[in-house]
């Protein structure tokens, strides 16, 4: 079976111009595509997720250009790793069109989760214009659209209908996002301000984003099965969850050693002493959100921070 293939190019908001010459070159070899910029991908009426399953079932191959757009450390060691979504992304698509016609273009020397190894990886050729990066990968796009055209094209339907149930990855999605703007509190609590902190935060983050890939690293090694995915998806959620609950620790002691660190000030002794009730306050708070037996821990964690803060703002808080 042949025929003009229907492409769903996706990329960070940073890869854009980059993806834009790869749309070029697409039609280019008479390929359609439905560019994630695109008004007719993502129309206001419709939710993000929605429309990617829109998006699965109006086309029949996907190609996600992978960028070093966020530096993760990892076991102490500092790389570069393509945005969240653009993965996330690659994982629907795959188990939509099937792992042969959904590919990955590098762009730079991203670090690909060690699950996608395998997959099918268009490394593109960098170059100082974007003139010269449209010449320079003309030939490798080529090939692969011809592929694309000589292979079996899987049913739109069929290959979508495998995934699990849209419900299913609509409440995943809702509830990472949620626990992300729970990490996005405490980074803005921490950052700048207690590098050990800061570190162990980082740490405790990427931690959560290997829960996050693990559920579509699972769905892009078998698409064809969906009988697992609700454990995997409840297997993420909770580790996530154990994650943020790590963050926020770090996210506390770090708040307790500055308050420490300002009582122990000789300029500031004084001054903080009649306060001393809101740090030990803070400390209760933070011994409970330790425990692990402790309900509701983060909760107890957010007002250890708090009570910190008003601790620590009572020494710019002039007096008389």
């Amino acid at each position: 079976m042949s025929g003009k293939p229907t492409i769903f190019l996706g990329s960070s908001s940073e890869a854009k111009k980059h993806a834009e010459i790869i749309q070029s070159l697409l039609f280019e070899f008479d390929a359609e595509v439905k560019a994630w910029w695109s008004n007719e991908a993502f129309p206001a009426s419709h939710t993000f997720i929605e429309s990617l399953f829109d998006l699965a079932r109006a086309t029949d191959a996907s190609l996600l250009i992978a960028s070093e757009d966020d530096k993760v450390t990892k076991r102490g060691k500092s790389e570069f790793a393509p945005r969240d979504n653009v993965m996330f992304e690659h994982g629907l698509f795959a188990g939509a069109h099937g792992r042969a016609r959904a590919a990955i273009a590098t762009l730079g020397a991203p670090e690909l989760p060690t699950d996608l190894l395998g997959v099918v990886v268009l490394p593109l050729e960098s170059a100082t214009s974007l003139g010269s990066f449209k010449e320079h990968n003309r030939e490798l796009i080529r090939k692969w659209v011809e592929q694309l055209t000589h292979q079996a094209t899987i049913p739109k339907h069929c290959g979508f209908a495998e995934l699990p149930k849209r419900e299913t990855l609509v409440s995943f999605m809702q509830e990472m996002d949620g626990i992300w703007d729970d990490f996005d509190a405490g980074w803005n609590r921490i950052a700048r301000q207690d590098h050990v902190a800061e570190r162990n935060f980082a740490i405790a983050l990427d931690e959560f984003f290997q829960a996050y890939h693990h559920v579509f690293s699972e769905l892009v090694r078998n698409p064809e099965t969906n009988q697992s995915v609700a454990g995997l998806v409840t297997q993420a959620v909770t580790e996530a969850k154990k994650c943020l609950l790590i963050a926020w620790v770090h996210v506390a002691e770090g708040k307790m050693r500055l308050a420490e660190d300002m009582t122990n000030d000789p300029p500031l002794k004084g001054q903080l002493r009649p306060f001393k009730d809101l740090y030990e306050r803070a400390e209760r708070h933070l011994l409970q959100g330790r425990r692990a037996k402790s309900k509701n821990r983060y909760d107890e964690l957010v007002k250890a921070v708090g009570l910190a803060e008003e601790y620590m703002a009572k020494a710019n808080t002039p007096t008389g």
